[in-house]
């Protein structure tokens, strides 16, 4: 995967692929402005269109500019005759959000791990799998291994679709309800604050670097190299714990059959990724589920549900806009 650095250098360069980037990017980042714009005014417009453009430079992919945009043409539709002016405080939580990021990003830096120790943890980590019965992933991968088309649609996942889907649920609970959005906000930070927690004391290799394991790097497999703050992090796997929270909580902001299906999907689908390139156990997955819910429980019952109340939708005249219904969120 091309990093967005490098890609910045071939516009300079006049390169071709850099500079079909650029435009997309400008296609991409001016849609979700002008779709945002009139339906919650350009102080959360111009924020979220911010947002997407930093996530492009975080993960090299044109992926979050895309949630924005996407963001932006859902709310449209179903808001399409109800403009609305998003309050100043939701726009503020994007600063929050990205300096929440940034300090569990240095902190997965100053913990960086010894590869020996590592290794120990991960062969302690397969060893308690074979003993569950459930090493499955080199199984697992050897089934995705029969397909390129399948290998590289899971490359795709893990990486650039991970944090632009969380940051597209975000956005859109800023917009639709800000309750949930509180809700994954918090439930997201302490999971970040107890992985640093593992992290430190349990550091781990991932299995695409565990000798005689039988797993590979599929990134590596077309030419690509993965590139982490902190190479011996895969206990646990944040990938799987955000993922899956970010459908939860959307799930139960929609309810239903959809939402059902919504709570589950994300973190399931993620689960797979992680295990089909590589990068994480059956086990990481399982431990970061395992404290995941009971994080979103606690931050549950400090921030009950209010449902049919004018908070859950932005703008002065919200309650004539919402309908009143059932909100669950468990």
């Amino acid at each position: 995967m091309t990093t967005a650095a490098g890609q910045l250098v071939l516009v300079l360069q006049f390169g071709s692929a850099g500079a079909t980037t650029a435009v997309l990017l400008v296609a991409l980042l001016g849609a979700g402005l002008c779709l945002l714009w009139r339906q919650t005014g350009p102080r959360f417009a111009v924020s979220a269109t911010l947002v997407g453009l930093a996530g492009f430079l975080l993960v090299g992919s044109l992926t979050a500019p895309a949630a924005v945009a996407v963001v932006g043409v859902c709310w449209r539709r179903r808001n399409a005759r109800r403009p609305a002016t998003a309050p100043i405080s939701v726009v503020s939580q994007f600063a929050i959000v990205a300096t929440g990021h940034a300090l569990y990003t240095l902190g997965r830096i100053l913990v960086r791990g010894e590869v020996e120790p590592a290794r120990q943890h991960a062969e302690r980590i397969v060893a308690a799998e074979h003993s569950l019965g459930i090493a499955i992933e080199p199984a697992l991968q050897g089934l995705a291994l029969r397909s390129e088309a399948v290998i590289r649609g899971f490359n795709a996942v893990y990486v650039p679709l991970y944090l632009p889907v969380v940051l597209g649920v975000m956005l859109w609970l800023c917009l639709a309800d800000l309750p949930s959005y509180r809700l994954l906000r918090d439930s997201l930070a302490i999971s970040a604050a107890l992985a640093l927690l593992i992290i430190a004391r349990f550091p781990a290799a991932p299995p695409r670097v565990l000798p005689g394991f039988d797993v590979v790097d599929t990134a590596a497999l077309f030419g690509h190299r993965n590139t982490f703050t902190n190479q011996y992090a895969a206990m646990p796997s944040l990938h799987v714990g955000w993922t899956a929270l970010a459908g939860h909580v959307l799930g139960g902001s929609i309810g239903g059959r959809r939402g059902a299906l919504t709570r589950v999907i994300p973190g399931l689908l993620m689960t797979i990724t992680v295990i089909v390139t590589g990068n994480h156990y059956l086990l990481d997955a399982a431990v970061v589920l395992s404290w995941s819910r009971p994080g979103y429980d606690v931050v549950r019952e400090r921030r009950p549900a209010t449902s049919g109340l004018p908070t859950r939708a932005c703008g002065p005249h919200a309650s004539h806009r919402w309908p009143s219904r059932p909100h669950p969120h468990d």
